[in-house]
């Protein structure tokens, strides 16, 4: 399978997985996941053009920014919205407040070359950890206030 736009392919690797591989300054490769791949092959094609999203005549796409501008118009988002940009930092901060993603992780995931890059995204993995912190006190307390006891104090325990 080689779909190409904007000079980015999709490669098949030896685990049966999918890449989005593409040159800028070096060679980058994150994987594609199903179903991001699902929606790129389901997405209307023009016949006999290998690009994802082909220009005119089936030829590589050139420019975008008349079709972002009437998307971000139909949206009622300002003219000075970077539409990609906001899709990639909407996929970055989902990805840290999820609380399941090692900041290493999601530095490769951004091809960002340095930590300092992907640290603007810790504070929503702070808040998921919190959270989750915050529960399991909740859950500690409720089991404390409970008519049965499931859980002692120490000092009962060792008779301190």
């Amino acid at each position: 399978m080689s779909q190409r736009e904007f000079g980015s392919e999709f490669k098949t690797v030896s685990q049966g997985g999918y890449f989005l591989e593409w040159e800028c300054g070096a060679d980058q490769k994150i994987p594609l996941n199903e179903p991001a791949r699902e929606l790129l092959l389901s997405h209307a094609r023009v016949e006999n053009s290998e690009y994802v999203f082909p220009g005119r005549g089936g030829r590589q796409r050139t420019d975008i920014k008349k079709q972002l501008n009437k998307i971000k118009e139909r949206a009622g988002l300002p003219k000075n919205f970077r539409a990609l940009h906001g899709l990639r930092h909407v996929y970055a901060s989902m990805l840290a407040s999820s609380g399941e993603v090692a900041m290493n992780t999601l530095q490769k995931l951004l091809t960002h070359k340095s930590p300092q890059m992907t640290q603007r995204y810790a504070h929503l993995r702070d808040k998921a950890l919190r959270k989750a912190s915050d529960l399991a006190g909740s859950i500690i307390g409720q089991a404390m206030s409970g008519g049965e006891k499931k859980v002692i104090q120490l000092n009962e325990r060792t008779g301190a």
